[in-house]
């Protein structure tokens, strides 16, 4: 079969792609919430789910996935946070590319709830790493599990060398899907459709790439490293748009808001790097910060949320200091706002 480049949805999101086609296979959308235990409320949109949330929501998507393309037992958790957590701690300490690897497929192989299985085959000077979630290829949604598998690793791999790592061949056991699909950062890589099995081509060579990150530099991005925040990250996109998704997804799951250094380690640059790519594109680091926080502050207002609560979950160290940014944004104070909204409301 030729190569064939992946179709790239307009959203970057695996798990809208997922929600959508347990759709088509009948499964109701908000009884797929309620089963995932993941509430949210009549009006709020998917995007709006913390990042927990959402990593949980796509942990049992992705189970439902695992049953409808008949893997059977359906319990499959590659992608829950806890066990992705625990892997990055396994492999923090490995020397090269090479011993991560390995050290990742020894736990693939020790945590049978993933049900993945990692091989590394030397070609000459290609070497052939196969991830095969042992499913058909005859369905859409094992090729939605297998793409949300192959780019996890991909990202983990990249960011524990610290750049993003060249492929050869994006190889497929699937059908050309009839669809769209988001695949990220695959999205550009040469892909060969009905494969002997599901694997990156890559050289050789970079099997002795040191890793880059330390213990330390871990403990910093663990907390941004959900599954939704892999998904987000997109190469066809600007880079400023990569680093708005980077900080809304930190918004979205109430965590602290990302720090320009930790957002370079989430996008394989250095932070010098980082400033002269975003300068490059007409911004800054500070003012797409600014951008993502005057938006989420405008939504928890509407919403009614507490102002203090407001700057609680944004980072500000007293509302006095949110109320001073509020201003400065949006030309208006906060009470403001809200009253504008109520009386729009009339």
């Amino acid at each position: 079969m030729p190569d064939l480049p992946l179709a790239v949805n307009a959203s970057p999101h695996l798990l809208g792609s997922i929600l959508d086609e347990l759709d088509d296979l009948g499964h109701n959308r908000a009884h797929v919430f309620q089963a995932a235990g993941v509430t949210r409320s009549e009006h709020m949109f998917e995007a709006e789910l913390s990042a927990m949330q959402r990593s949980t929501l796509f942990n049992y998507a992705c189970c439902l996935l695992a049953t409808e393309s008949g893997h059977g037992q359906g319990g499959q958790g590659f992608v829950q946070k806890s066990v992705t957590d625990m892997l990055m701690y396994c492999v923090i300490t490995c020397k090269d590319l090479n011993e991560v690897i390995q050290r990742t497929a020894a736990f693939c192989s020790m945590v049978e709830s993933i049900g993945i299985v990692l091989r590394l085959e030397h070609k000459g000077a290609l070497v052939e790493l196969s991830i095969e979630l042992g499913q058909p290829a005859s369905k859409s949604s094992s090729l939605l599990l297998t793409l949300a598998a192959m780019s996890t690793f991909y990202h983990l791999f990249s960011w524990l060398i610290a750049t993003d790592l060249p492929l050869e061949q994006l190889g497929l056991s699937h059908m050309p899907p009839s669809k769209q699909l988001p695949v990220g950062v695959l999205h550009s890589q040469p892909t060969r459709y009905q494969c002997t099995s599901n694997h990156f081509t890559f050289s050789t060579a970079w099997l002795s790439r040191p890793v880059a990150r330390s213990y330390d530099q871990l403990k910093q991005v663990i907390d941004y490293f959900p599954v939704s925040l892999l998904s987000a990250s997109t190469s066809e996109q600007k880079l400023s748009a990569r680093v708005q998704n980077i900080i809304q997804t930190s918004l979205n799951g109430s965590l602290t808001p990302v720090t320009a250094e930790i957002t370079a380690q989430l996008v394989n640059l250095s932070p010098a790097t980082l400033r002269r790519k975003l300068r490059n594109e007409g911004t800054d680091f500070t003012q797409l910060l600014n951008l993502c926080l005057h938006a989420q502050a405008q939504q928890y207002l509407i919403r009614q949320v507490p102002i203090k609560t407001i700057a609680l979950q944004l980072g500000f160290s007293d509302d006095r200091a949110f109320r001073r940014a509020f201003k400065r944004w949006h030309g208006q104070t906060p009470t403001e706002f809200k009253q504008h909204i109520q009386s729009s409301k009339v």
